[in-house]
């Protein structure tokens, strides 16, 4: 690997490695629902969280049996984190549970995208495209450098994506049997870490089994391990081997949805598609709009004779997007980023970088310098420290709001004052990696086109914010009579508006009804 990728990829780390991502007054659904489980399970040996959720506060994502309570999360990155808590637990036994949340980040979230972000440079290289480019532009101009800094599935199951497409079509070393194995285990693990998953799985095993029919036995032979601990949890947990946790959600609209035939999904929406794709606050190409040339690549693949490889793409790039858009709680509440589509994200960025760019060198490199510029303010701040959805932007509606509440995703090595100080440091020290990056790359790209094509983008990016995913959302509820046969009030539930003593303070959630104290 190249000095350049190297130093991007150790920078990224760094930052990951220092930034603090949770915070005692908050256990953050996303995450603590898995880690109060992985906890559950190494100091009672149960699966149970009912103890948890009594002793550190409400946590929403949350699945119920009778008076039992259990994380509604699938379950893979429950069991792989049950190590870095035992690790956890014999240096710290009274530890707060956000310790073992950094480390179930650090294993899980954290490695898995720079991991990911590596892979990504080899391929590109194997394939005469910038390594670094590549890298950068992933951990740093898109979602991903800053889901690596919370113990989410999104890094960890876009991850094994990636290498499962790697697995499939392109890696050369391994014999094919082996490869095939270890493709059929990384999907199934990834299958039983994000469910959704699945779709995207079957749109880039399909044209590679396609191709060699005799690939079939042992994809399936790989799969059987994870598939079979599935089963074997959800009968623990919930009695019965074939139903996910997700039909005993606590809320009752979840629990509906789980419990549909299709698991909520239904046909794309034009709601769905403009919130995932445009939106200011969900947007993958509001965020990073350097990524549009990725939709041209499966086009581009197919008319190289990668026609297998392309349809893969293809899955990726056009189908899941379009999947997410018919999921009935594609927004995912409030919070920013395309975090649904964090699956994709690696193969967006590595189809862009296969799309010749001829001409258009200098407006690609204007947007991403644009893209990156505005992930270094994103990164300042928790991506779900929001007041009001309704007039939420990447840095009017985001980033000033929370900085003024003294709300910052700061290091982990500061306290008090010295945390808005921090995270400027923070910035500046992403900053100038992005600079450098889009220095050493653009080339003989204009920097008349570089320089106005990006000030267009910050624009943009700085002046929405009105056009949200709240009235995209209502407009589609109302049309579907969405919340009224839900029992929910609001698909898009804000959050309180004294979001600092939320987040900062020291101040327990109310148990969940039904939860008996111990």
């Amino acid at each position: 690997m190249d000095r350049r990728s190297l130093f991007l990829l150790v920078l990224a780390g760094l930052l990951a490695v220092l930034a603090g991502s949770t915070w005692p007054g908050f256990p953050s659904p996303n995450e603590y629902a898995r880690t109060f489980a992985a906890r559950a399970m190494v100091e009672r040996g149960t699966w149970e969280i009912s103890h948890e959720l009594n002793t550190y506060g409400f946590l929403e994502d949350r699945a119920r049996v009778d008076d039992r309570y259990y994380s509604n999360k699938p379950p893979g990155l429950i069991w792989l984190a049950v190590p870095a808590v035992r690790v956890m637990a014999a240096v710290a036994p009274d530890r707060h549970p956000m310790v073992d949340n950094y480390a179930a980040r650090l294993l899980l979230s954290t490695l898995p995208a720079l991991l990911c972000a590596a892979l990504l440079g080899l391929w590109l290289r194997a394939r005469e495209r910038s390594a670094a480019a590549g890298i950068g532009l992933l951990l740093f101009g898109t979602f991903w450098g800053l889901s690596a800094a919370f113990f989410w599935s999104f890094a960890f199951t876009g991850g094994l994506v990636f290498a499962c497409a790697w697995l499939l079509y392109a890696q050369e070393r391994l014999p094919e049997r082996a490869a095939m194995l270890l493709a059929g285990f990384l999907g199934a693990l990834c299958a039983v870490s994000e469910y959704s998953s699945a779709i995207v799985l079957t749109a880039l095993f399909a044209p590679a089994m396609l191709v060699r029919l005799r690939r079939i036995i042992p994809v399936a032979l790989g799969m059987a391990a994870p598939l079979l601990m599935l089963a074997m949890y959800n009968l623990a947990c919930f009695g019965t081997a074939l139903t996910l946790s997700n039909r005993y959600d606590d809320a009752a609209g979840y629990a509906e949805l789980g419990q549909s035939a299709a698991f909520g999904m239904g046909l794309p929406t034009a709601g769905g598609m403009f919130g995932l794709l445009l939106s200011p606050l969900l947007g993958l190409f509001f965020f990073s709009p350097f990524l549009l040339p990725a939709l041209a690549a499966p086009v581009v693949l197919w008319r190289r004779g990668e026609r297998a490889f392309a349809a893969a793409v293809a899955g990726c790039v056009w189908l899941h997007p379009l999947v997410m858009a018919g999921y009935a709680n594609w927004h995912g509440g409030a919070s920013l980023g395309p975090r649904y589509l964090g699956l994709v994200l690696p193969m967006f960025v590595f189809a862009t970088l296969l799309v010749p760019l001829g001409r258009w060198r200098g407006l690609f490199w204007g947007a991403a310098t644009a893209s990156l510029l505005v992930h270094a303010a994103l990164r300042i701040v928790p991506p779900f420290a929001i007041d009001d959805v309704a007039t939420a932007s990447t840095i009017k509606g985001w980033v000033l709001p929370a900085l003024r509440e003294g709300l910052v995703n700061g290091l982990y090595l500061s306290t008090g004052g010295l945390l808005v100080a921090s995270a400027a440091l923070f910035a500046l020290v992403h900053l100038g990696a992005v600079s450098w990056l889009v220095a050493t790359e653009r080339r003989d790209a204009n920097v008349r086109w570089l320089a106005g094509a990006a000030a267009v983008v910050l624009a943009v990016q700085l002046g929405v914010g009105q056009v949200t995913v709240r009235q995209v959302t209502w407009a589609w509820a109302a049309m579907h009579k969405w919340p009224q046969e839900r029992g929910w009030e609001k698909p898009v539930p804000p959050v309180p508006r004294a979001f600092g003593e939320r987040y900062l303070g020291e101040l327990p959630g109310a148990p969940p009804a039904g939860a008996s104290p111990e």
